[in-house]
């Protein structure tokens, strides 16, 4: 069953509750394209039977900002994690939970199976150990775009 992502009205509704400010995020259908996202991050969305259906991914900038956001860390230290490609594990751990409120504005969506998401780690990571080489060569993908606490990000909903 394919996962229809959520418009981006409802997810700047959610993140706009969750963080305290409007991204402004807009959303572009499209084929997958991986090569757009500089050293993502996922969430493995899975179902009530844990199948795997999709995966939220978030670059490097949307999973520093949304993590160190929603933890209120300061935004210099935040841009250091940017600049050293190196986020902490606190601030993966905070966008996990990020990632696990996304899964609501899906899980309101008609016909939609109801999706809960895994642990956050790097994209790299899921696809070798976790063995989920289609993400590439999925076909079905939202990409979403906004001004993010610590500059322009991207984040993706693929669907499996």
């Amino acid at each position: 069953m394919a996962l229809n992502s959520p418009n981006a009205e409802s997810l700047n509704s959610l993140l706009e509750m969750l963080l305290g400010e409007d991204l402004g995020v807009s959303c572009a259908e499209g084929g997958v394209d991986l090569g757009s996202i500089k050293k993502p991050y996922g969430s493995l969305l899975i179902d009530d039977t844990d199948e795997v259906v999709g995966v939220i991914l978030a670059d490097l900038t949307a999973a520093v900002s949304l993590g160190g956001q929603l933890m209120m860390l300061p935004v210099g230290g935040l841009e250091d994690q940017i600049d050293e490609k190196d986020p902490t594990a606190l601030v993966i751990d905070a966008v996990s939970e990020v990632f696990n409120n996304l899964t609501v504005t899906m899980n309101t969506i008609e016909g939609n199976p109801h999706v809960r998401s895994k642990p956050t780690k790097e994209l790299a990571s899921i696809i070798a150990d976790d063995e989920q080489d289609w993400i590439s060569s999925a076909s079905q993908k939202t990409e979403y775009t906004g001004k993010f606490l610590c500059g322009d990000g991207i984040v993706q909903v693929i669907s499996k």
